[in-house]
């Protein structure tokens, strides 16, 4: 296998699409392309390793089949588009079996799938049993049902991945106490050691960098392999929580309740596991200071592979950690207004220290996105997030924050969101209770409606009297839950 292969079997994994259930807005493609293309069989097809995988079909009846004899085979092959309109005339596939056996394909159509950074991972494509002509309108809404399959795709893998992110810090912002973090390669040595694991532990950072993650286990779970029990378990089921005792450098033994958990690169690959542990044999001292909480929070978010921040009660940055500066190139340790609003992109500036002035004078929520600048000059967007630490009486002492990069989800946003302005057919997003939360200009056009008439619940206005009441019966049939009141014409 080659290493450009290899490369582009990666990028397909990151969409996880291969060997899943059928899903309603794939099968439409597949319907659509089957339609415009006036064919008998429509598939959105992926291609995996010696496999092509058929993640919506019409006509065929099957989900895989072998890629040996495959027409999409060559099709990773083409530009962007592969058209035979008579296989038995054409020399690639004269000879192919699915032209001269059973099957009797005789016409194929395909418009390649090809991720962001060109990979070719599939194709939507159309074929028949006799031979067909191909018009430029045909091949253009092939090319276009194409880019919103990977608008699909590239949606769901942003928003899966938005929410790993972001479980990922919810877990750091509630583990803020009393915590031992340790980072681990793929074979288990100690690649990072946190505040937290040198006071639990009693070894500092340079005494355990490239020692086994086994040296605080008890010597009776070295000897059945816990570590690596728990290491199999992560990789299996996402996390491996536990509890048990561990040992410290001076020989003592205390009880601690931990979670070891996978790190992955961008392409999922399996680089090293971070355990945390925190240590239950005493209670933290009831009056400890909030200076020494926020240094055991800094030692914990310098292993964020996001944006941790904290401000005073007035509403002033006080420390960001390493992946800001990292991020944004700024110095380390300035934390000035100045200084974040450089990086901000100027058109977003103001509307973002507005939102978090208002913020720190309520004492409310705070949650904006803006595109930040990267050290090289790109703005990538992010969301910023923030929450008050505040005194068993209310009183507010500070804030604690993250900002997400959510650049990938918003660039796939903004694809979805133009595909579907552009098509002729219309568009529109439900909740189960009955209410819309999108329709696209087609639906407005059509109507006459405004989106403050249509949405949320103002789209039963212009369905005709007639049809209102069986539309609303088949609705609640597919969702049978508390109904928000639609307007019923009578």
């Amino acid at each position: 296998m080659t290493g450009g292969e290899v490369e582009r079997l990666r990028a397909l994994e990151r969409y996880r699409l291969l060997d899943t259930p059928r899903e309603h807005d794939f099968d439409e493609i597949a319907e659509a392309a089957a339609e415009l293309c006036e064919a008998s069989i429509g598939v959105v097809n992926l291609i995996g390793d010696g496999r092509q995988f058929f993640k919506a079909e019409v006509g065929l009846g099957v989900r895989e089949t072998p890629l040996d004899s495959s027409f999409c085979r060559q099709a990773l092959l083409q530009e962007d588009f592969l058209y035979v309109q008579d296989a038995t005339r054409d020399p690639r596939f004269v000879d192919n079996p699915l032209v001269t056996g059973g099957a009797g394909l005789r016409f194929y159509a395909g418009a390649l799938l090809r991720t962001p950074d060109g990979h070719p991972i599939g194709t939507v494509c159309v074929l028949d049993t006799k031979p067909h002509e191909l018009s430029e309108r045909q091949r253009k809404g092939l090319l276009r049902l194409a880019s919103q399959t990977m608008a699909q795709m590239e949606l769901r893998r942003a928003l899966r991945e938005q929410a790993e992110q972001r479980l990922l810090h919810e877990r750091i912002l509630d583990s803020a106490t009393d915590y031992a973090i340790v980072a681990t390669d793929a074979q288990g040595n100690v690649t990072r050691w946190n505040r937290g694991a040198e006071n639990i532990l009693g070894w500092n950072e340079a005494e355990m960098l490239g020692r086994s993650v086994a040296t605080f286990f008890t010597p009776e779970d070295r000897a059945i392999d816990r570590p690596g029990t728990e290491t199999a378990l992560a990789l299996r089921d996402g996390s491996a929580p536990d509890e048990r005792w561990h040992i410290r450098k001076d020989g003592s033994h205390f009880w601690a309740s931990g979670e070891m958990m996978p790190l992955r690169s961008d392409d999922g690959e399996v680089v090293g596991f971070v355990k945390i542990l925190r240590d239950r044999t005493e209670q933290r001292a009831a009056g400890e200071s909030l200076e020494a909480s926020e240094l055991r929070y800094r030692s914990l978010v310098e292993v964020s592979p996001q944006v941790v921040w904290f401000g005073d009660a007035d509403g002033n940055v006080t420390y960001c950690n390493a992946y800001w500066y990292d991020f944004t190139g700024l110095p380390s340790g300035e934390v000035g207004e100045a200084s974040w609003m450089a990086v901000i992109h100027p058109d977003h500036r103001e509307a973002t220290r507005q939102a978090w002035l208002a913020a720190a004078r309520s004492g409310g929520a705070y949650e904006v996105e803006f595109p930040l600048r990267r050290a090289d000059g790109e703005y990538r967007w992010f969301l910023s997030r923030a929450q008050t630490v505040r005194d068993a009486d209310g009183t507010l002492r500070s804030w604690i924050g993250t900002s997400l990069d959510i650049h990938e989800r918003k660039v796939a946003e903004e694809r979805f969101q133009s595909l579907t302005e552009l098509s002729p057919a219309i568009i529109w997003f439900g909740n189960p209770d009955g209410s819309l939360s999108y329709l696209n200009d087609r639906w407005y056009a059509y109507t006459g409606q405004t989106p403050e008439q249509a949405l949320p619940l103002g789209w039963g206005e212009v369905i005709h009297p007639d049809d209102l009441p069986g539309l609303l019966r088949a609705w609640e049939a597919a969702a049978p839950r508390k109904w928000s009141t639609i307007p019923r014409r009578v």
